[in-house]
This record gives C-alpha cells, sequence and structure tokens, in this order.
C-alpha cells in the first residue's frame, strides 16, 4: 500500500493493548485471577475433605462401635461449634460494634434458621446408621 498521500494508518487497538505498559497490567490481572481460582478450587477441595471425613467419622462410631445416639452427637457438634467460634472472637474479635438483635427479630429470624440447622445435623447423624457413605456422601453433594 503507498501512503504517500499523507493519510496516516491507524494503529490497531489489539495491537495498541499488547504494546508497552498495558502488557503489564493484562499480566497482572490474568495473574489475579489465577490466584482467585486456585483460591476457589483450594477451598471447595478442603470443604469436599472434610465433609468425607466427618461423614466417614460418623459412619464409624455409629456402626462400627455401635453407638446409637446421634441426636446426643449433634448436641455435642452444636456445642463445641458454639465454644469455638466464642473463642474465635475473644482471641480475634473483629470490632467492638456487635450489633444487638431485638429480641422479637431474634426469635422471627435466628431462631428457626438455628432450629432447621441442627434438625438437618440431627436427621443425618441419623441417617448414618441407615445408609452406606457413598449414599450419604451423594445426598450431601
Amino acid at each position: 500500500f503507498d501512503h504517500s498521500d499523507g493519510a496516516r494508518r491507524r494503529a490497531r487497538p489489539t495491537a495498541r493493548i499488547f504494546n508497552g505498559r498495558h502488557t503489564d497490567l493484562m499480566e497482572k490481572m490474568m495473574t489475579d485471577k489465577i490466584v482467585k481460582v486456585l483460591q476457589i478450587t483450594g477451598a471447595l477441595v478442603l470443604w469436599f475433605a472434610a465433609s468425607m471425613s466427618l461423614t466417614a467419622a460418623n459412619k464409624y462410631l455409629f456402626d462400627t462401635m455401635g453407638f446409637h445416639y446421634p441426636i446426643l452427637v449433634t448436641f455435642i457438634h452444636t456445642g463445641f461449634m458454639s465454644v469455638m467460634a466464642s473463642m474465635i472472637l475473644i482471641i480475634c474479635p473483629c470490632g467492638s460494634d456487635y450489633p444487638v438483635v431485638e429480641t422479637r427479630k431474634y426469635f422471627c429470624y435466628i431462631v428457626p434458621i438455628a432450629t432447621c440447622a441442627v434438625t438437618e445435623i440431627a436427621l443425618s447423624n441419623e441417617a448414618y446408621t441407615m445408609v452406606s457413605i457413598s449414599v450419604m456422601t451423594v445426598i450431601k453433594s
């Protein structure tokens, strides 16, 4: 092509992006995305590993050891989680301004959610005595 008439060619936008400073910015963005994907993947793997370990431990407790009190295990689990949450707030306070929840809102919103969570744990523990680990893992997934 002859550009002797004085017309200048404009640089294509894609060529401009990959030249100079924009390359560093794109590399940083890609690195940040990769790190975020790896963090999410790692968290999911840990979540499933912990879930499967807990399932296997409960199955062993109920079947092999002959412990026939799943509600007691639920009580211990919930109590342990409450103690751990309290210890975390004492050791690593995230601020001194904790919200105060009115009694009415507490019983309307928090108590039903807590009741459902405890019921789910109790029924899962009861189910361990009736089904295999593989079925339980598929159901929980």
